[in-house]
């Protein structure tokens, strides 16, 4: 793969992007989604919502990522737009898995605090399941290389804890 990946240049965008600056605060559901082919795993499709002006840089990340040698699945999307009730669901799995609100709140957020109500987050397919057990994977793998050096040019910002998360937050330039 091409090493030009490092040194494209940063892309303009909107001010005033409703989802803010850095990690999503406003977390209300959006006004207008846009339905994307996703993936639970590899070969698994589904469908999943987004926040229009997120799915519009989503995809322009992907082509990019494209463009620099990255074929499908890696960048595919494992998880987009949650309601409160997917989310009270992944959340209840969580506790039974990690046994305290505190161990679970580290992977999971509980209802009315997750990201993903906005529409502005992506859990991203970067080679590995999203997951605790598999985020020093991700993190040592090219694909999370290359969305550490361009994701923020498209808008995204990484959640330091996990690898796969990201979320779409355009405001003021970077």
């Amino acid at each position: 793969m091409a090493a030009s990946w490092w040194s494209r240049g940063a892309a303009t965008s909107a001010d005033g992007h409703r989802c803010g600056v850095g990690r999503a605060t406003n977390k209300h559901a959006p006004k207008e989604t846009v339905p994307l082919q996703g993936i639970n795993r590899p070969g698994s499709p589904k469908k999943i919502l987004l926040e229009k002006q997120t799915a519009q840089a989503y995809e322009a990340l992907v082509q990019d990522a494209r463009e620099d040698g990255f074929e499908a699945p890696l960048f595919l999307i494992v998880s987009g737009y949650r309601d409160d009730s997917k989310q009270k669901a992944l959340f209840t799995k969580a506790l039974a898995k990690y046994h305290t609100f505190a161990e679970a709140r580290k992977w999971v957020a509980p209802p009315g605090h997750s990201a993903h109500a906005t529409g502005c987050a992506i859990d991203f397919w970067l080679g590995f399941p999203c997951g605790k057990e598999f985020n020093d994977r991700i993190k040592s793998s090219d694909a999370y290389k290359w969305m550490v050096a361009n994701a923020k040019k498209h808008g995204f910002n990484p959640y330091s804890r996990e690898g796969w998360h990201w979320e779409y937050n355009v405001g003021t330039p970077y």
